[in-house]
């Protein structure tokens, strides 16, 4: 019983090295609904398999396939059809990213080192 007590506190400890390495590296937390589009959007602009998308978006397949179905009904990216099997960002969905990478570039305060 103490062996699992110690174990899950070691757990503990080392999840909490990593969110704080985590942290150090600038990903912190979970991703907003935005940064998920995002990610997806920038691995389809030449085209991609599902299956790349969601590893490169970092994904699991349920998550994914729930934000590949909205981004297809917004217009944002193309699905597969029959002569290809592959996911397309449309124009829209690069004026999206621009927006996206534009307001990062907004909210991100610049490096005051001197």
């Amino acid at each position: 019983m103490l062996s699992f007590f110690v174990r899950k506190r070691f757990n503990n400890i080392i999840s909490k090295e990593r969110l704080e390495k985590r942290r150090e590296n600038g990903i912190a937390g979970k991703r907003s609904d935005i940064e998920i589009s995002a990610a997806i959007l920038k691995v389809a602009l030449n085209g991609a398999k599902k299956s790349h998308i969601i590893y490169k978006a970092n994904l699991n397949f349920k998550i994914g396939k729930k934000y590949l179905d909205r981004l297809i009904t917004s217009g944002l990216i193309k699905g597969p059809n029959n002569r290809s099997k592959g996911f397309w960002t449309t124009e829209k969905g690069v004026e999206y990213l621009n927006y996206v990478e534009g307001f990062k570039n907004y909210i991100t305060p610049p490096d005051t080192a001197s």
